[in-house]
């Protein structure tokens, strides 16, 4: 409840920078699993105060986020996959699961796919040159699984399987060998049942 509260008052407020409230709410009603629902009796106040928030900001992390898992695609005006294709991706300060991917996700346009695999290619040559760095390479492990997963769920094309399969063969990393595996062969069946 306190938390709903946080959400009603910074829809009322002036926009302005995410607050420790804000940063708070997330974690109190966003834990990191992803199998976790909003109560059923707090969504219709979370719709309505996140509506007018995002009427007045369009690229509200916290609302784009808390109105996918209320099962929005739009709100307030906002179409929800276009807000979140703009936010910037975070390779390299990966510390867990990023909402931003998790939204991509959850959404399940093909153009998340797209972007994940163009800010994949950019930060590949930065690779080379942070390797002995164990803290960005763990990073970049970290963030390249939750990716191909993200990219299981929304890649649409051969193109994409590819990219997977040639991600797959070049990393050292067991962990994102099977997820690029694993999102492989799901964009594969994908394509494979499109007319």
């Amino acid at each position: 409840m306190r938390a709903l509260l946080v959400l009603a008052l910074i829809a009322a407020a002036a926009p302005r920078a995410e607050t420790t409230s804000e940063m708070c709410l997330r974690v109190g009603l966003l834990p990191a699993d992803e199998g976790v629902q909003i109560p059923s009796n707090l969504r219709g106040r979370i719709e309505k105060a996140c509506a007018t928030i995002l009427t007045r900001d369009h690229a509200d992390e916290l609302c784009i986020e808390l109105a996918v898992r209320i099962g929005k695609t739009e709100l307030g005006g906002v179409t929800l996959v276009d807000s979140a294709l703009g936010w910037t991706l975070d390779v390299w300060n990966w510390d867990g699961p990023q909402p931003t991917l998790w939204v991509l996700g959850q959404i399940g346009d093909a153009r998340a796919a797209t972007k994940i695999i163009a800010v994949w290619k950019a930060s590949l040559d930065k690779t080379k040159k942070w390797e002995k760095r164990s803290s960005a390479m763990q990073a970049w492990a970290g963030w390249r699984k939750e990716a191909a997963e993200v990219i299981a769920k929304t890649g649409a094309t051969s193109d994409d399987a590819d990219f997977l399969r040639d991600q797959a063969a070049a990393t050292k990393d067991r962990y994102v060998k099977r997820a690029c595996l694993e999102a492989e062969m799901a964009v594969r069946v994908r394509v494979l049942k499109q007319p």
